[in-house]
């Protein structure tokens, strides 16, 4: 039996919205075909979201909306509360590349703060072996069924990751991602590398995510899941799938990336992405 545990990270928005599409794309078809899935929650708890450039201006969240979730473990953070000081002080020492007075940058290292801190505490707990690790933001709508066994065909490396082709925008896409144990850890504990991406390279979470996995080594591949955003009003974006959008293989290979030119190759082909 294939074991996979399924860890939900981020902020879940409205995971009323978001829910069926999880269950329908990824939990129902795999369990069809004997797949074991473990669910956890390493979320970012709270009350309001105000975020212009989300277009989410002053709204309520329910604390108790997290719970919908139905995970069996939960790693629950309060965003407040969250000690992101240190590490904001770094990215500050560059350019804010999002120009909004480094809200989104607050954003990313809250998330990344709870992706490290709640791994590292079901790391102490639970010491279960998993086949891989699907890393998912409950606050989107996914719209394709994949099937795991399926996938892992494609991830013969010990460091293979899966990651979708779209909305790259200079790096590589962070909603989402099917990872062998190695990678998993790498991908959880992106926070701890912020000090040394920062000394040559503005904050930013694509450009960011593709540095820390090649220089871990990892072999990087096409996970083929669209997915929409959810905004807390309930608000589902139309997204443009083409937008920065990269060529993949699907075959997971390791690459090499230059996060100063945007760079990214596989094998002997290079993908050229403008800068943001």
């Amino acid at each position: 039996m294939i074991k996979i545990a399924l860890i939900y990270f981020g902020i879940s928005r409205n995971p009323s919205k978001t829910r069926d599409g999880i269950y329908q794309n990824i939990i129902k078809p795999n369990e069809a075909v004997g797949v074991e899935f473990t669910y956890i929650s390493f979320l970012n708890i709270i009350d309001r979201i105000h975020n212009p450039r989300s277009g989410e201006h002053d709204l309520n969240i329910e604390r108790s909306d997290t719970l919908n979730l139905y995970s069996d473990y939960y790693f629950l953070f309060d965003q407040h509360k969250n000690n992101i000081c240190s590490a904001l002080d770094v990215a500050k020492k560059r350019q804010d590349p999002f120009c909004d007075d480094w809200n989104s940058i607050r954003n990313l290292l809250n998330q990344l703060y709870v992706l490290k801190n709640g791994w590292n505490a079901f790391s102490a707990l639970h010491n279960n072996d998993y086949d891989a690790y699907f890393f998912i933001r409950p606050d989107i709508l996914y719209i394709d069924k994949v099937i795991i066994p399926d996938l892992l065909e494609k991830m013969r490396h010990d460091k293979s990751v899966l990651i979708p082709s779209w909305h790259s925008w200079g790096g590589l896409n962070d909603r989402c991602a099917l990872m062998k144990p190695k990678a998993a850890q790498y991908y959880a504990l992106r926070f701890n590398q912020i000090k040394k991406f920062c000394k040559h390279n503005d904050l930013h979470s694509e450009s960011f995510l593709a540095w820390c996995l090649a220089s871990q080594g990892c072999h990087v591949g096409e996970l083929p899941l669209r997915g929409r955003r959810v905004r807390a009003n309930g608000f589902v974006k139309d997204e443009n799938f083409e937008d920065a959008c990269i060529t993949m293989p699907s075959q997971a290979g390791k690459f090499r990336y230059s996060p100063l030119k945007k760079e990214i190759k596989w094998n002997s082909s290079w993908s050229v992405f403008g800068k943001n």
